[in-house]
């Protein structure tokens, strides 16, 4: 009898740990795309099949807010804006330096150094080079 209650205790264990593994795995899948439902994805330089729009510091500089938030990273600048709200440390991390380059590459890289560069790349929209 004894064997049977562990054995009903084990499979209820294993169900709670696959609907767990589920539940977070459709969390996860859910939170790549933004909220009109399409797929985040950066759109970057390709070898010159895409002409890179330049971007001057003035113009990145008006977009400085959580509803419009540009950056720039070595050169290149990026749109956080759909990333803002699923952003591990918060979108309050980010925000005070949307609309910048050297603030937001020093905070990002005091922050993280540059094990999230790749991260970056794949959340935020290309947007082109920095003048």
């Amino acid at each position: 009898m004894k064997k049977a209650g562990l054995t009903i205790s084990g499979l209820t264990i294993s169900i709670v740990i696959i609907a767990v593994l589920v539940v977070g795995l459709i969390i996860f899948l859910g939170s790549s795309t933004s909220s009109s439902g399409n797929m985040i994805q950066n759109n970057p330089p390709t070898g010159g099949t895409l002409s890179a729009q330049t971007i001057s510091l003035t113009e990145l500089s008006t977009h400085n807010s959580k509803g419009d938030c540009w950056v720039a990273y070595n050169g290149e600048v990026y749109d956080l804006t759909e990333w803002l709200p699923i952003h591990p440390g918060s979108s309050a991390a980010i925000e005070p330096y949307c609309g910048t380059a050297e603030e937001f590459e020093n905070a990002f890289e005091g922050q993280h150094g540059t094990s999230k560069v790749e991260t970056l790349k794949q959340m935020g929209t290309y947007k082109g080079e920095l003048e």
